[in-house]
This record gives C-alpha cells, structure tokens and sequence, in this order.
C-alpha cells in the first residue's frame, strides 16, 4: 500500500500524492487486477489508498485524458474495454509517432545514449530469456522509454505520454502474443541509432510497429471472445 498522508487540506494542492495515486491505479489497471469494465467509485478507491476523495478524483481524471478510463454523469469512472477498432487507431498512431522517436533519438545520439539502449536491449534479451510474457512486455516498454528520452523533444514526451500507456495496457492484456522477433528488430534499431542514420532508424521503427498489429489485433480478438 502507498505511503499516503492522512486527509488534510493540503491534498487540495498535492501533486506528488495525486501522481502516486495515478500510478498505483495504472499499474493496477495495467495489471489486470482492476479488470476491464470495472466501476473505480472514489469512495473505494480512497479507503483502499487510505486517502481522502479530492486526490483521487483528480487521478481518475488524469486516467481518463489516458483513455484508461471513461468517466460519465451518475456513474462514475469505468475501467475502459479495449476494442478493435481502439487498437487499429492505436497502432495508426503509433505508425506516426515512433518514427519520430526512432528519427530524433538517432539524430541527438550520443556515447551516453548508445550505452543506455544497449542496457536496455541486454535487459530485452535477458527477458525473453526467461520466456516470462509480462518480463518481455516491460523490458520492450522499457527500451522504447529510453529511446523516447534521447529525442530531447518534450512535446514528442507528451504526446508519447498517452499513447505509450494504452500500448503497454494493451500489450499485458495480449501477454500471449509471443517473441515477434522483438529482440532481434530492437538491435537493429539500435545499430540504425548508434550510426546517426535517421532514415533507417525511422524506417526500422515503422516496420516494427506495423509487423506487431495482426499478432496483437488477433490476440485481442481471442481475449474478447473468451
């Protein structure tokens, strides 16, 4: 359970317990062990956290700009049910989005830089090592994380923000999608960044993404239909 101060007046203004109540819903969402279709009342949620209301109200509004839950007049917020059409529209953007990631990160690499994806590909293939499916989903969220951080693009940040928690949500409900050869496509990318070449970087980033939406949309499928 969160270290959490009691209720008081100062909540009112208190960011940091707002983000450590927003985290420990996202993981809990993420999870799984706040399932899909899921009723988040405050009052609930606030006893499990043992904190008052007015932070968590904010929390579930931060999730719900995520699109991690839907909020409506007299219900309240719902943990949000992934849908098809949801993941087409997330893998579009994605499309877009992680190009430019693999683009900037390779035009702003530096010795530092290569050393930290390299941390975090061996951390990849420690993971899949193991063959432990939720390991492998964080190590890659990981990776991508990092490449994220070498862009140097704080508005690129924010919009990654909202797209790379719905891709993480949706990659730990499909934890049966499998390797796809994500190790291996992560390493060339990191050769693609290591040598500053932008356009095969970008292009390696787009093929990556685009190869991992039929595996993901038929897992879904599956897991809807269960």
């Amino acid at each position: 359970m969160l270290d959490m101060r009691p209720e008081g007046e100062d909540e009112l203004t208190d960011d940091l317990l707002v983000d450590r109540i927003y985290a420990d819903l996202v993981e809990r969402i993420v999870s799984g062990a706040i399932a899909p279709g899921e009723r988040l009342r405050e009052v609930h949620v606030a006893q499990l956290l043992d904190v008052s209301r007015v932070p968590v109200r904010e929390a579930l509004r931060r999730l719900e700009f995520d699109g991690l839950v839907e909020i409506r007049p007299r219900r309240g917020a719902t943990v949000r049910q992934l849908t098809i059409a949801d993941v087409e529209e997330l893998f579009d953007v994605r499309e877009a989005l992680e190009v430019l990631v693999a683009r900037l990160a390779a035009r702003h690499i530096s010795e530092h830089g290569v050393a930290r994806l390299e941390q975090a590909l061996q951390r990849t293939e420690i993971a899949h090592g193991t063959g432990d499916e939720r390991r492998i989903v964080a190590s890659s969220a990981h990776f991508h994380e990092v490449l994220l951080e070498l862009t140097e693009s704080s508005l690129l940040k924010a919009l990654m923000r909202v797209v790379s928690g719905r891709v993480h949500w949706l990659f730990r409900l499909t934890t049966d999608l499998g390797d796809h050869g994500q190790a291996a496509e992560h390493e060339a990318m990191l050769d693609a960044i290591r040598n500053g070449d932008e356009e095969i970087a970008a292009a390696l980033a787009y093929a990556h993404v685009a190869r991992g939406r039929r595996p993901t949309l038929e897992a879904l499928a599956r897991k809807l239909e269960a």
